[in-house]
């Protein structure tokens, strides 16, 4: 008796999910765009967590530091960054996150990257606050002066806009 499998194809979200075997898995065309990035498919579509560390001792303290990237049309709903080393001199420096230009995913005028803990970014998990990457985008760390100590993780949360 031949053993047949059967593969079921679903659009969901703009996005082909192929479903064998009780394995579901991505097919193009973002395959690419999510290699190092997790993502599932949940009730309210495609989602994304990009982890972005910054460690002075690897990174070093220049004006501008490159974390990581992110797809374009990512609508980047929500960023919490956990300090667990703060970024100093706290005194002469001011730290920001950006994503398409400004300080748009931490703000420097309310940073708190200067103490230890779990602090808020700018997009806080509503549509008012959410910034989409209108291209391909790579994360920055900005820093005004130059940060000579300090490490830190931020998550980013989105969702795969079209």
């Amino acid at each position: 008796m031949k053993k047949i499998a059967i593969l079921v194809a679903v659009l969901m979200v703009g996005v082909f999910s192929v479903t064998a075997f009780g394995q579901t898995t991505l097919a193009a065309p973002y395959v690419k765009a999510y290699q190092d990035q997790s993502v599932s498919i949940g009730e309210r579509g495609l989602i994304g967590w990009k982890v972005l560390e910054y460690d002075y001792a690897r990174h070093g303290g220049g004006a501008s530091v490159a974390l990581g990237t992110i797809a374009s049309n990512a609508i980047v709903m929500q960023v919490i960054v956990d300090v667990e080393r703060a970024l100093l001199p706290a005194l002469t420096t001011t730290n920001s996150l950006r994503m398409n230009s400004g300080a748009d995913l931490m703000a420097a005028s309310t940073n708190t990257l200067k103490s230890t803990g779990i602090k808020a970014g700018t997009p806080v998990d509503t549509a008012s606050t959410a910034v989409k990457a209108t291209a391909d985008r790579t994360i920055y760390l900005i820093n005004v002066g130059t940060v000579t100590q300090g490490n830190f993780r931020a998550y980013c949360k989105y969702y795969m806009g079209k």
